[in-house]
């Protein structure tokens, strides 16, 4: 494994090689792929950028615009709304309402501890 906090398997790539025809109904049968065999979106933006020489922005957009994680994407965009709130204005994510971790994606809500930290 590379220095990176999130791997890329060799299941991973494979899915992405058997799958990626330049079309973007490969991406998604790929990203489909990827949630059925329970891998993160991170490792989905990670793989992206791995494979297509993507930016973070535009393998993270192809990612949350993806139908396979449709289900959690007002949260996870009401989540990062208020997070970028509170890093430009200083306050914290409670004061900006971010911390209700009901506009959170189940996958999401393991990043959150209910000590605020």
């Amino acid at each position: 494994m590379s220095g990176s906090l999130i791997p890329i398997t060799d299941e991973m790539r494979m899915i992405f090689k058997g799958h990626y025809n330049g079309t973007i109904e490969s991406l998604q049968i790929i990203l489909t792929s990827l949630k059925e065999k329970e891998y993160s979106k991170a490792q989905a933006v990670r793989l992206l950028r791995a494979e297509l020489e993507l930016s973070l922005v535009d393998a993270d957009r192809i990612v949350m615009n993806a139908t396979a994680w449709s289900d959690g994407k007002d949260g996870n965009e009401m989540f990062r709304e208020a997070f970028i709130d509170a890093v430009t204005s200083g306050k914290s994510l409670d004061e900006v309402g971010g911390s209700d971790t009901n506009m959170l994606s189940n996958e999401n809500k393991g990043f959150i501890r209910s000590d605020g930290e």
